[in-house]
């Protein structure tokens, strides 16, 4: 498997998925949308770091500020979560981060916004 560095602009989609109303209740994050996407971006450092051995990039870090992304699709914002998590999951710790648990926390709301969620039964009998 082969990861990569995902863009500046990939991690602002991640983060604004939070702001998007969905049946479950949004992530427990108390963190400012900056702060996360900093988390974000290490967190898919440290999976180049293990896999290659690559540094960690403080700076780059740092310099992240969020800025809200033009609107998308509840699909691509899905398919950018699979992304992420596909070149952010080299490490051990993955599945203890906080990215780990944001990743899951956001698809799992975010399928009530698929169309035709609403109209589908709760339960078959």
């Amino acid at each position: 498997m082969s990861a990569f560095l995902v863009s500046k602009k990939h991690i602002d989609v991640l983060v604004h998925a939070r702001s998007i109303p969905t049946f479950w209740s949004p992530p427990e994050i108390e963190l400012t949308d900056t702060k996360l996407g900093q988390i974000l971006w290490r967190e898919n450092m440290y999976s180049l770091q293990a896999r290659y051995g690559n540094a960690i990039d403080e700076e780059l870090i740092q310099s992240y500020s969020y800025t809200r992304p033009q609107t998308l699709t509840i699909v691509t914002i899905f398919k950018s979560i699979a992304c992420y998590e596909y070149q952010s999951c080299e490490h051990d710790s993955w599945k203890m981060s906080k990215a780990y648990k944001y990743c899951k926390d956001i698809a799992e709301g975010l399928i009530s916004c698929l169309p035709g969620y609403e109209e589908a039964p709760w339960g078959i009998d």
